[in-house]
């Protein structure tokens, strides 16, 4: 906006506040029932408030002896006496013992009331880091990445892996998936909307050509060692983005979980690495959490989770071992456990004869600064959840101990 449109419409602007603050002043001045009471004086900034255009319409500035002979002529031009004016005097500080005795020895009585835990709202973030339970979880930078984000720093490259790194790339990247068709054919209007999104989040539009060929790249990525399937085949009707869940949760507590899921982790060394470490404040209420992505391929229903999390800056960087580490590191077993639940729970509701063994297809998670159709499986973690493990945490969020 151009002058003088913009003098106009801060102008405007201001007009307006200054009948909303005395709007606001006339609502506090005639709810009292009794009386109101009015502490007035030359305080900072006490030309810009409202009640001083009405008691000094006259004036730009102000001291204390014109504001009181103001305020005196308001007074004796009243035709009935509403109001009086009287000065604020300083009063003595009350002391309400006056006698110390140095000889009593004071001691905080002891607590034993029990507290009764209130149900509360948990999620992934908030058993694992103490993270806010009301927002989705999006990639955060670990310790060892934020060392090589300040390694790397002089040296930008144009690429995926030059790409901004922490939770708002992240961020940016996931409403990006969210929104587009995976049509990897971009259009002006497709790229369009993609610049606009890097702006949004605070990245420059530069980043457009990068991140488009980037996507591309990602989703004609086989996610299946045995098919060619990616996430270009997926008709829209096939995907629900950014599912969010809640589900009821009885009496969770990290050493319970343990003891309730051990016998299933023989033959998942990764989630087994993840629950051992567990440590988190008891839980009774309700999960709650948002799912990147649910697609249906071939009759089976697909946890997705993106992270752009930097693992290094070449192919090598994104193999199996590597994604293991990185899994573990940032417990997301834990989650995509969670998050099958959650799946698994929607499924008994929505779909008829519901079987989990023919129905659940497992959970993918895509590290997308990895992924290339050239690279085989780089970037892709899958799991195949063990039912037998996943019906015996139901039966444990319910409150079912084996």
């Amino acid at each position: 906006m151009a002058e003088p449109d913009l003098t106009k419409a801060k102008q405007l602007f201001e007009q307006e506040q200054q009948a909303e603050d005395l709007r606001l002043l006339y609502v506090a001045l005639t709810r009292a029932r009794e009386r109101c009471v009015i502490n007035w004086g030359t305080v900072a900034d006490v030309e810009q408030s409202a009640l001083f255009s009405l008691l000094h319409p006259e004036r730009n500035e102000i001291d204390a002896t014109t504001m009181t002979a103001d305020l005196e002529q308001l007074v004796a031009a009243q035709q009935q006496p509403l109001f009086s004016l009287t000065d604020l005097v300083e009063q003595a500080a009350i002391v309400l013992n006056k006698q110390h005795d140095k000889n009593v020895q004071l001691q905080a009585r002891e607590f034993s009331v029990h507290i009764h835990k209130p149900w509360r709202i948990g999620s992934f973030s908030a058993l694992t880091a103490g993270h806010d339970a009301e927002l989705p979880d999006y990639d955060s930078t670990s310790h060892s990445e934020m060392a090589l984000v300040a390694e790397l720093k002089p040296q930008i490259r144009r690429d995926r892996f030059g790409f901004p790194r922490g939770a708002q790339a992240g961020t940016c990247l996931h409403r990006m998936l969210e929104v587009w068709d995976f049509n990897p054919e971009f259009d002006d209007v497709s790229r369009s909307h993609m610049s606009r999104i890097l702006v949004q989040y605070g990245f420059d539009e530069s980043w457009t050509d990068v991140v488009c060929q980037w996507l591309c790249e990602i989703v004609t990525t086989p996610l299946m060692t045995d098919q060619r399937f990616c996430l270009a085949d997926l008709k829209p009707a096939q995907r629900i983005d950014e599912m969010a869940f809640y589900f009821p949760v009885a009496q969770l507590s990290a050493t319970s979980l343990k003891k309730q899921l051990q016998p299933y982790l023989t033959d998942n060394p990764v989630l087994a690495r993840v629950i051992d470490r567990l440590a988190f404040y008891d839980l009774t209420g309700f999960m709650k959490g948002f799912i990147d992505m649910v697609f249906e391929h071939q009759g089976r229903f697909y946890v997705v989770d993106y992270k752009s999390n930097f693992l290094g800056d070449n192919q090598a960087d994104y193999q199996p071992t590597q994604l293991d580490d990185a899994m573990v590191s940032h417990d997301y077993p834990l989650q995509y456990l969670i998050y099958s639940l959650a799946l698994h729970r929607y499924l008994k509701l929505r779909l008829p004869n519901y079987d989990p063994t023919q129905h659940l297809g497992g959970v993918l998670y895509l590290f997308l600064r990895g992924m290339h159709p050239d690279w085989q499986q780089s970037g892709v973690f899958s799991d195949q959840i063990d039912i037998q493990l996943l019906e015996a945490l139901d039966s444990y969020m319910q409150g079912q101990l084996s």
